[in-house]
């Protein structure tokens, strides 16, 4: 238990990584995509505007369930990385994992009136899912320089 610990206090970048970029990506990803699918298109302005205007607080809600899963993610990729193991593939397949459940909430429970049509309801789906898989790649690209061993470390 001892060595997990000390596997992760040594990696504790890819962490915080995971736990305060994921769910942040993960909504960034997915207003812009939903601009995307709307008529005028994806501005920088408006996507800034629906950040900031948020009536719902629904990104801050996110955030919030988002940030532990995401922060166990982390340390599952910095426990990986101390025993010299690749992630490439095995974040795919978790981040796909996280993107099929967030998928299905998004497109079935996020909608306090009546929900769309089924066709809107799967574009949503679809949406929060490559939204989850593109935030895990980010953050498993952004945690990679951690995954190194320092040079004190090399040297023992």
């Amino acid at each position: 238990m001892t060595g997990i610990r000390a596997a992760l206090a040594r990696r504790w970048p890819t962490i915080v990584i995971f736990m305060l970029l994921g769910p942040v990506l993960f909504m960034l990803f997915d207003m812009a995509f939903e601009q995307m699918s709307q008529d005028p298109g994806l501005t920088l302005a408006r996507l800034g505007n629906w950040i900031a205007e948020d009536v719902f607080f629904v990104p801050r809600f996110v955030f919030m369930l988002g940030a532990l899963p995401a922060a166990v993610v982390g340390a599952l990729v910095a426990w990986r990385d101390s025993r010299g193991l690749a992630s490439g593939r095995w974040i795919g397949g978790l981040s796909a994992g996280f993107g099929i459940v967030i998928g299905i909430f998004f497109a079935r429970n996020l909608f306090i009136f009546t929900p769309p049509p089924l066709g809107a309801q799967l574009a949503i789906g679809a949406r929060a899912f490559v939204s989850v898989v593109l935030a895990g790649f980010l953050c498993y690209g952004l945690s990679r320089p951690f995954a190194r061993p320092l040079l004190s470390q090399e040297e023992r």
